[in-house]
């Protein structure tokens, strides 16, 4: 008895299976295949739709360029107007922070390191332009507030402007300390100006993406401008630019990785202060860090963009 009712429950079962699977969606090879197409042909769609969204925004900053030639002619004038010595203070600043420096440290740490000014100017005057970029960049939008809610045009164009102004004496600058370097005897190691415009142009688009950063933030929580300027002053000492990387045991050496300004100066000081080519992860890093803080800063860059206008 006990074997015929085990024999129907398995034949009721059996049944059951039958008709859950009859009723299944049929599918083959070419359903499989269809489906695999339809995935592909989505995300092919949306490659196209990103792509020809980074064209359009490119062409609309390109439809500026008039516009971001002319603030940066308005940051050059403005800064300087009435002023005798005009773009001669864009030498003047750094070198005047070196030669405070030099002065001060020279007894305690540059008598350990030969001709100590060359190495404090190779790596004041990226620090001077980095600073500069990322502390003006800041402000920037506030600074401008006024023409932004009167006029529409792409808000990155003020932050290019401050950071490519910048740019600009610092490279104009930079050949100057260059020139002093090479009359003084202490000599140019000539491959590093094959490497120095790379990195030149990295730091640049680092200064630039986390100036999009704070700028965008500073405009809804203005401490954010207050909080940078102090940050860089204390980032400046965490750098080595008026001591050696050595000055820390190797048991803490570590903690230059932890500071992505180390990568972008360590790079100058190996250029013109050592005469070696630098490393391929020193490379790296600062692509890297370069990329990525453009990538980032331009997210949410457009993220607060709507709100600019009232926040201002």
């Amino acid at each position: 008895m006990i074997k015929i009712e085990l024999y129907l429950y398995c034949l009721c079962f059996h049944n059951i299976g039958l008709i859950v699977v009859a009723n299944l969606p049929k599918t083959d090879s070419m359903g499989s295949k269809d489906v695999h197409a339809h995935v592909k042909n989505n995300l092919f769609d949306k490659l196209n739709a990103e792509k020809q969204r980074i064209i359009n925004y490119a062409k609309e900053l390109y439809a500026y360029r008039h516009m971001l030639f002319s603030l940066i002619d308005r940051e050059f004038k403005g800064k300087y107007r009435n002023s005798v010595l005009g773009y001669a203070w864009h030498l003047i600043t750094p070198l005047s922070m070196t030669l405070v420096y030099l002065v001060i440290f020279s007894t305690f740490i540059g008598r350990d390191i030969e001709s100590y000014w060359v190495y404090i100017c190779v790596g004041m005057f990226p620090w001077t332009y980095f600073a500069s970029s990322l502390t003006k960049g800041t402000d920037s939008l506030v600074n401008y507030a006024p023409m932004i809610k009167k006029i529409y045009f792409p808000r990155e164009i003020v932050i290019m402007a401050i950071v490519i102004t910048n740019l600009i004496n610092f490279v104009i600058s930079f050949v100057v300390l260059c020139l002093l370097i090479f009359i003084s005897g202490y000599g140019i190691y000539w491959p590093s100006l094959i490497v120095l415009p790379g990195v030149i142009i990295l730091e640049t688009l680092f200064a630039t993406g986390l100036s999009l950063l704070t700028s965008s933030v500073n405009v809804y929580h203005r401490d954010v401008s207050h909080g940078i300027h102090l940050f860089v002053n204390v980032w400046f000492w965490a750098t080595p630019i008026v001591y050696i990387s050595s000055f820390l045991p190797e048991s803490m050496q570590y903690i230059w990785a932890l500071n992505p300004m180390y990568y972008f100066i360590s790079i100058f000081q190996d250029s013109m202060y050592y005469q070696i080519l630098p490393g391929m992860l020193q490379a790296s890093v600062c692509i890297a860090l370069a990329v990525l803080s453009l990538i980032v800063g331009m997210i949410i860059f457009k993220k607060l963009e709507n709100g600019f206008a009232e926040k201002l």
